[in-house]
């Protein structure tokens, strides 16, 4: 943690000059890029300085701009007249394999995720579109819109020479909505982890799969997973796919049982555990885990529940 002009602290990222003059640029000759899409402009590429003063316009231009290593801020855009809503930033990012170590930060004014910088188009299969290795997100609201299947997918292929989204990568502090069918899609890879993050309205909130290569150390830690405006979303909140060992699903809350009348589905051998969530199920209902059975199933590896309740207050018991 940083602590610079006037008690502001900075957790993790990159450290800030105490003086506010010379923004620290990054580690081993990286650079910082500032994002402004209602001040920013495009040409301001060639004037880059590690500072806010030339800002681009959109996520998309610094992304194309930066390299590895790199870290992005993006600043959120001023509200719509009617102020119910954050003006969106109308762009897909697609992060190439050459760009590993990226992080793009919003720079969200308050605590709430929903008035972050906002990314919604619809042209794409993914809003933002991951092949390079230690990517992080942070403090953004990923909006699924028009084509797009995915808000965040993280891909991966054997070898990982081409497409290693899934390796290492973090997603933190984001909103992930309307899903359609994914929130989140991990695909094949290892530690990466999920941090964090509120699902809304999301058929399939996360999908993490193993089944063409095994996973190793994924983890979902601190998330929230609810339906939208009333609605109970389609489900699983969580869908485990093939093989995967080390896996951690902690600290999360779930919402009233999707449709598919499951929270949490494995298929294959899946190793990990699920520890001290809450599945609020709605009084009265109990939720019951088994390996293909109940609202929690753990699939035919060693997923073990510890510390986890239902609506009735109990303790959820695995079978």
């Amino acid at each position: 943690m940083t602590t610079f002009g006037d008690q502001v602290k900075h957790f993790g990222g990159i450290p800030v000059d105490s003086g506010g003059q010379n923004n620290w640029p990054g580690y081993w000759g990286s650079d910082v890029w500032f994002v402004d899409g209602d001040n920013g402009d495009a040409a301001n590429n060639l004037a880059r300085d590690n500072s806010p003063t030339t800002a681009l316009a959109k996520p998309s231009e610094a992304v194309s701009a930066a390299a590895a290593g790199d870290t992005i801020y993006v600043k959120p855009r001023v509200p719509t007249s009617d102020a119910s809503d954050p003006t969106v930033y109308a762009d897909e990012l697609v992060i190439p394999f050459a760009k590993h170590s990226l992080s793009i930060i919003g720079t969200r004014r308050g605590h709430d995720i929903f008035y972050g910088p906002k990314l919604k188009l619809g042209t794409a299969d993914a809003v933002v579109d991951v092949y390079a290795p230690a990517f992080t997100l942070e403090n953004f609201t990923i909006h699924r819109r028009g084509s797009n299947t995915k808000g965040v997918y993280l891909r991966g292929v054997t070898g990982y020479a081409t497409k290693a989204g899934s390796v290492a990568s973090h997603i933190s502090n984001c909103m992930l909505r309307y899903g359609s069918p994914h929130g989140i899609f991990i695909e094949w890879g290892y530690h990466s982890n999920v941090n964090n993050c509120t699902f809304w309205g999301n058929d399939i909130s996360l999908y993490i799969t193993g089944q063409s290569v095994p996973q190793r150390g994924m983890s979902v830690v601190g998330c929230n997973f609810y339906g939208a405006n009333g609605a109970i979303p389609a489900g699983p909140d969580i869908r485990l796919l093939g093989a995967s060992t080390e896996l951690t699903i902690d600290r999360c809350l779930f919402d009233l049982v999707p449709t598919s009348t499951t929270y949490i589905v494995a298929t294959g051998v899946v190793d990990g555990k699920i520890t001290d969530c809450h599945f609020a199920a709605g009084a009265g209902v109990d939720v019951n885990a088994a390996a293909a059975a109940g609202e929690i199933q753990v699939g035919a590896g060693d997923l073990s529940i510890a510390g986890c309740t239902d609506g009735t207050g109990a303790l959820v018991i695995q079978a």
